[in-house]
């Protein structure tokens, strides 16, 4: 029995790390997204971006701490090794951590790929302002993947269509 409330006791743990770490990720993830939708969203972004990633790394040890816990114990899964303990306050407990950890993964998820949006259409802002301040010709840079030649080399213009 002090056996098993020990292994509980380090699964809640690891759960705990995780949602703590997760907690702290999307935070960080938040102000990086405020940053991107700011006029000015370049400003700030390498150090938001710095901040992530060691809290990144630190959920990536947690993970194979957690995965090396599970292998010790004969099974893959948080969830199967919990459930398989004795009923009490602490696999209530760890129950309870394990759905908040998976709550906070789906979060973070979205918020990583909202974060990702927000920086692929800043990079297309800054290639189309770079584009406008050094007088690239619109035909010469957008046209059509797989086509033969561009608008101007067929004596169309780009937006004669559209008048």
């Amino acid at each position: 029995m002090m056996k098993q409330n020990e292994s509980i006791r380090e699964a809640i743990s690891i759960l705990q790390e995780q949602a703590e770490t997760l907690g702290l990720c999307l935070s960080r993830y938040r102000s990086l997204q405020a940053l991107l939708r700011e006029k000015q969203a370049w400003h700030g972004v390498a150090e938001a971006t710095k901040e992530i990633e060691p809290l990144l790394a630190r959920l990536a040890a947690l993970v194979k701490r957690q995965q090396g816990f599970l292998a010790d114990k004969g099974t893959a899964r948080m969830t199967r090794f919990v459930v398989q303990q004795g009923a009490g306050s602490l696999r209530d407990t760890a129950l309870r951590l394990i759905k908040r950890v998976a709550e906070l993964e789906t979060a973070l998820r979205r918020e990583s790929a909202d974060a990702q949006m927000l920086l692929e259409n800043s990079h297309h802002f800054a290639v189309f302002n770079i584009n406008v301040m050094t007088a690239v010709k619109a035909n010469e840079t957008y046209v059509p993947p797989g086509a033969a030649e561009t608008e101007h080399a067929r004596g169309v213009k780009m937006f004669d269509a559209n008048v």
